[in-house]
């Protein structure tokens, strides 16, 4: 069965150790689940149904994103 998710870029800063934990544990403390991720080069690209609390807990966490982008799950 398809469904519209989100596709959240996320930039993450230098690319070392810490960091992609730093943004997963800011959406998991929000209650949210990720559909799915990968991460490259300092890039993440979280996978989620819920943007909005998404957004919020990343930008609590001092994280901006870059883009966000319907995506056919």
């Amino acid at each position: 069965m398809q469904k519209l998710a989100k596709d959240l870029t996320v930039n993450l800063g230098a690319d070392k150790p810490g960091a992609l934990a730093k943004a997963t544990d800011a959406i998991a403390k929000a209650g949210i689940n990720l559909e799915g991720y990968a991460e490259m080069s300092g890039t993440l690209h979280a996978l989620t149904e819920d943007a909005p609390r998404t957004r919020r807990a990343l930008e609590d966490a001092g994280m901006g994103l870059a883009d966000e982008r319907d995506v056919l799950v």
